[in-house]
């Protein structure tokens, strides 16, 4: 429920009855809410918690039924919290306590080890479990430095860790085919470890020398995977988006956005006029006449 929300009479009456005995989580469950709004309009009711204690009755019953029913039966039976039926049987030895102490000599090993040894090995060698080791350090205040937590991790990984390179590393000169973001196909070469670069790229640096970084190469025979030098150009990025455009062509689909602008439904309607389209590519030719273009 979201904060803020106004508490109803029903939920009120639900807090009243089970607040005293039940507990805030327990009323905060079923009315979807959360415990501290729960306790914040207890506190404003003036309703508290009250039988802490077991009564005989209760005591009776549970020792009469230890053997029959669950803790979780037990407390519904009697209406209380589970968390006090338990802490009943485990206080008078009813049952044997799962949630024994550590001893001192326990503690006296995590002391000296949990800098050195993770909490797995820590609790295999007391018979522990992990989560146990860890609360308990937690609780000890054994708190592991940066370093420490570094040569513990190098410790265990570094028996699993490869030796060298995996079979199928790739080797200096291999060559791949990669795609990139519109699907167009590449061919890559590796350089050295953890260097690639395009093979097209490669190979007109090794006949041409560096590509300047305010030009660009493209395929002549529009093959992306044809990287024989000869059968790239060297342009400039101005007129390699004019191509990408087809500025520079004057071809149908430039000259129907230059007609429709960006209405994608009326570059649709072009399509059905090449007259038209030829009408305004002539006219863009003259344009690029008197402007002095080519």
């Amino acid at each position: 429920m979201s904060k803020g929300i106004a508490w109803t009479d029903k939920e009120i009456q639900f807090l009243r009855k089970h607040f005293p005995s039940k507990g805030s989580r327990w009323v905060s469950e079923r009315l979807n809410r959360t415990c501290a709004a729960v306790k914040t309009k207890a506190v404003k009711l003036k309703i508290f918690r009250c039988n802490y204690n077991l009564t005989e009755s209760q005591k009776n019953f549970i020792k009469e039924n230890i053997n029959l029913l669950s803790y979780k039966a037990i407390s519904e039976q009697l209406n209380i919290d589970i968390k006090k039926v338990k802490r009943f049987i485990y206080k008078n030895h009813l049952v044997e306590n799962p949630y024994t102490a550590y001893t001192k000599e326990q503690v006296d090993f995590l002391k000296s080890n949990y800098k050195t040894t993770s909490y797995k090995e820590m609790g295999n060698k007391i018979n522990r479990s992990l989560d146990s080791v860890k609360e308990k350090c937690k609780r000890l205040g054994l708190k592991r430095s940066h370093n420490d937590r570094k040569r513990i991790q190098k410790k265990y990984t570094s028996k699993t860790w490869f030796k060298g390179d995996p079979p199928n590393t790739k080797y200096d000169g291999c060559i791949t085919i990669r795609k990139d973001s519109k699907g167009n196909r590449y061919s890559w070469i590796r350089i050295s470890k953890d260097k690639w670069k395009m093979l097209q790229v490669h190979n007109w640096e090794q006949k041409f020398g560096p590509v300047p970084a305010d030009k660009i190469i493209v395929a002549k025979d529009h093959n992306q995977l044809n990287c024989d030098p000869d059968n790239w150009l060297l342009i400039d990025r101005k007129e390699h988006m004019d191509r990408n455009l087809g500025r520079r062509d004057l071809d149908d689909k430039y000259v129907i956005r230059m007609l429709a602008n960006h209405d994608k439904n009326l570059q649709e309607i072009i399509k059905g006029y090449p007259d038209l389209i030829e009408v305004k590519r002539n006219q863009l030719k003259l344009k690029r006449v008197i402007n002095g273009f080519n």
